[in-house]
């Protein structure tokens, strides 16, 4: 969304106390467990990748082909599904956390570089008026699978 485009963008960011730098991420720790009863989560909501590792769309569609695969083929599809993607998964989530890892900002000098960076002109955080955009951040979404299944996925 755009300022200016007939949404309240601008409106949003200017009513904002604070508006949090997009430069820091967070490890999202493993999900033990990716079902319970009819319910079962897929893409960023089982395994949330470093916006490093550019994988996370790849990997929920992975999931989807997956996991559609094990409800068509096999009796026991939930397990079977999670027994077949947690490996590579974790893999790229780990590759994904070195590759981040790297290029974070740590010190004092640092920090205030960062700091600084999320006030330039032309940034959202920076307030730039109609060129700034507004994000949600992660967003999930829910749907009902076949024979009620619900499946929850993150994106």
């Amino acid at each position: 969304m755009r300022a200016g485009e007939g949404f309240p963008a601008g409106e949003i960011i200017d009513a904002t106390e604070h508006v949090f730098s997009g430069s820091n991420t967070y490890d999202f720790p493993t999900v033990p467990v990716w079902h319970r009863g009819r319910m079962i989560i897929i893409g960023d909501a089982a395994h949330a990748t470093s916006p490093a590792s550019g994988q996370g769309a790849s990997m929920a569609l992975e999931d989807a082909v997956t996991l559609a695969k094990c409800l068509r083929d096999l009796p026991a599809a939930y397990t079977a599904y999670e027994n077949l993607r947690r490996k590579r998964v974790e893999r790229v989530v780990a590759q994904g956390k070195r590759n981040g890892d790297g290029k974070a900002w740590t010190g004092s000098a640092g920090c205030s570089c960062r700091s600084c960076s999320s006030s330039w002109p032309g940034t959202a955080a920076g307030r730039a008026g109609p060129t700034a955009t507004a994000s949600s951040g992660t967003s999930g979404s829910a749907s009902e699978g076949p024979e009620g299944i619900g499946v929850v996925g993150g994106g």
